[in-house]
């Protein structure tokens, strides 16, 4: 569904909702709004996993138009707004971890972003407790709001609002400033995958009927330039270095992890196209690729039911965990990687949020 005129609200600041995403958000769609890649986890166990008792930084790239009104040439005080949640598939300030803020989240600040360009800010640290790793085993949802000095458009979300869609607030893929990043990598070993999600009505005034199912993506049998750079960071994977034809990538082994998702606006300077990913733990090379075979999903809730898709009635900020299961194929190898989405909708079939998990055939 695209994004409305009057829902619109874009630039001069942007959060990337994919590689090439350039900030403009008429006629955008708005699927799999959730996959921000630059947003990342730094010190965690990959780029989208917590690791309990450590402290580490959620890292979040600002980008700036190229032709800012007024002639400016930056975009000054960038102020940039971070809340840490469970794997949630519907997600607002409300829903953050008390470690994490909480309501109020994280914060973190860039001086300015240079118009065409883009710069990083660093917001924590944060030092996940035990607690926050049981549900979804580190995996987390990290929603964004970034604003800065005219003549950026953009403001602070405020604590106990929430950013995702119900048809009355401004919808999340809509708003250049706004970002979400829920995307996991995760074993499955033998072929089984079993993930807990948290659906939850993120709304704080009505109570809404919610469906939320789950869908197998295939897409091109070549791993993306993202996708590659998400795995390298994962302790599933192994990078095995590759000879760069023009002589210009880095070797892999001169780049420590975790890897930085966007250097330079290009992936490939810090993941050279010819590097290899490979199954971890493993003397043989089992290289890391797109399952050929089918994949059975199932959901399940003891208060929902099971099956490919469940519904029900959510008091305002009421949030339920969901079994998320798969079975790969039996003629998928080792270092097959089963690609699928839980898509969360509301009874008027508006999507208010999603998680994509990457699961791996490990053993």
């Amino acid at each position: 569904m695209a994004c409305a005129p009057g829902e619109i609200k874009e630039g001069p600041l942007f959060l990337k909702k994919n590689d090439g995403d350039n900030g403009l958000r008429a006629n955008v769609g708005c699927g799999r709004f959730w996959e921000c890649p630059t947003v990342w986890i730094e010190g965690g166990v990959d780029a989208s996993t917590a690791q309990a008792g450590r402290a580490q930084t959620i890292c979040v790239r600002v980008n700036a138009m190229a032709n800012l009104p007024g002639g400016a040439t930056a975009i000054e005080n960038v102020n940039v707004q971070v809340w840490v949640s469970n794997l949630a598939i519907g997600i607002g300030p409300h829903a953050g971890l008390p470690s994490a803020g909480g309501t109020q989240g994280l914060s973190g600040f860039v001086a300015s972003v240079p118009a065409g360009g883009s710069a990083v800010a660093r917001c924590g640290p944060w030092t996940p407790v035990a607690s926050d790793t049981v549900v979804s085993a580190g995996h987390v949802c990290i929603a964004v709001n970034c604003h800065g000095d005219a003549p950026d458009t953009g403001r602070p979300v405020p604590p106990l609002t929430y950013i995702a869609a119900d048809g009355k607030t401004q919808r999340l893929c809509c708003d250049s400033h706004l970002a979400q990043r829920n995307v996991a990598v995760v074993a499955a070993p033998a072929g089984n995958l079993e993930l807990m999600v948290e659906a939850m009505n993120p709304g704080t005034e009505e109570t809404d009927e919610l469906t939320v199912e789950v869908n197998p993506l295939q897409g091109e049998l070549e791993m993306g330039v993202l996708e590659r750079t998400l795995f390298a960071t994962s302790p599933h994977v192994e990078v095995v270095n590759g000879v760069d034809p023009g002589g210009t990538d880095p070797p892999i082994d001169e780049v420590a992890p975790p890897f930085d998702p966007i250097v330079d606006e290009t992936i490939l300077k810090v993941l050279p196209a010819s590097a290899r990913l490979k199954l971890a733990g493993f003397e043989e090379a089992f290289e890391i690729h797109r399952a050929i075979g089918g994949v059975e999903l199932e959901l399940s809730n003891r208060m929902l039911g099971a099956g490919r898709w469940v519904s029900g009635n959510f008091e305002p900020g009421a949030r339920l965990p969901i079994a998320v299961q798969a079975q790969f194929a039996s003629s998928d190898e080792l270092g097959a990687v089963q690609t699928i989405e839980v898509v969360q909708r509301t009874k008027g079939g508006l999507v208010t949020g999603g998680v994509t998990i990457h699961a791996i055939l490990t053993e």
